[in-house]
C-alpha cells in the first residue's frame, strides 16, 4: 500500500528516466535537525547508508524525507550542481557531502537539472548542462 507521500514522489518522477534514479523514502514523526547542524546525525547516516548500499555508479541518488508537522525534504549529493536558495549542508563520513532542500523548492528549481542528470548517458556529469533559469 502506497502513502500519499509516495504517490507525490511517483507523480514528480514520472517524466524522468527512472532507471537512473536511486531513491529512498523515509517518513518519521520527528527528525533531529540539531544533529545535522552539529555535524553528526545517526538517523540521516543510516538512511544514506541504506540508499547507497544499492546505488550503482551513475545513479542519481535522492533521499525523500517527510516529517510530521515539519515538512517534506530532499537530500541529494553535493557532487552534482543544484539550484536552491535555502539548504542544509551535511557531511556523511561514509558517503561524502549532501544537501538537504525543501521538497517544493527542490522540484520547482531543479526539474530541468534532474532531467539532464537522468539522461541515459554515462557522460552526463562531464557535459555542460545549459538550464534556462527564470528566478
Amino acid at each position: 500500500m502506497t502513502t500519499n507521500f509516495e504517490e507525490e514522489i511517483n507523480t514528480q518522477l514520472l517524466t524522468f528516466n527512472q532507471d537512473r534514479i536511486n531513491f529512498l523514502v523515509e517518513s518519521a514523526n520527528d527528525f533531529p535537525f540539531h544533529q545535522v547542524l552539529a555535524g553528526e546525525c545517526k538517523t540521516l547516516d543510516g538512511w544514506i547508508d541504506q540508499m547507497m548500499a544499492v546505488a550503482e555508479q551513475n545513479d542519481v541518488n535522492i533521499l525523500f524525507m517527510k516529517f510530521n508537522r515539519k515538512g517534506k525534504f530532499v537530500c541529494v549529493p553535493s557532487s552534482l550542481a543544484w539550484i536552491t536558495d535555502h539548504f542544509l549542508y551535511y557531511t556523511s563520513k561514509a558517503h561524502k557531502d549532501w544537501i538537504i532542500i525543501e521538497w517544493e523548492n527542490f522540484f520547482r528549481l531543479n526539474k530541468d537539472l534532474l532531467k539532464a542528470y537522468c539522461k541515459n548517458s554515462t557522460e552526463t556529469t562531464s557535459n555542460i548542462i545549459n538550464i534556462p533559469t527564470s528566478i
